[in-house]
C-alpha cells in the first residue's frame, strides 16, 4: 500500500519493528522494496538523504540517535 506522505512511509517501516530503530539506508530500501512512497517528481523511492532530511522535520514523530539512525517516538 502506498503511503500519502513520505514521513508515513517511514512510520510504517519502523512500526515494523521490534525496536523502532533502523538507519535511514534501511529505511530507503524497505519503502523501495514494499513500494510504500515514491517521489512526486521522478517517480523514484527516497534516498537515505531524504529520510534523514524528512525526520528532522517532525521531532515529535521521530528521534535521530546518531546520525543516519533514526528512532519511531512512540507516545
Amino acid at each position: 500500500m502506498i503511503s500519502r506522505t513520505l514521513h508515513d512511509a517511514i512510520r510504517s517501516v519502523l512500526l515494523r519493528l521490534q525496536s523502532r530503530t533502523a538507519t535511514t539506508s534501511e529505511i530507503s530500501a524497505e519503502i523501495e522494496q514494499q513500494g510504500l512512497w515514491f517521489r512526486p517528481t521522478d517517480g523514484k523511492s527516497p534516498k537515505p538523504s531524504q529520510i534523514s532530511a524528512r525526520v528532522r522535520n517532525y521531532p515529535a514523530l521521530f528521534e535521530i540517535v546518531t546520525p543516519g539512525l533514526v528512532r519511531l517516538i512512540v507516545g
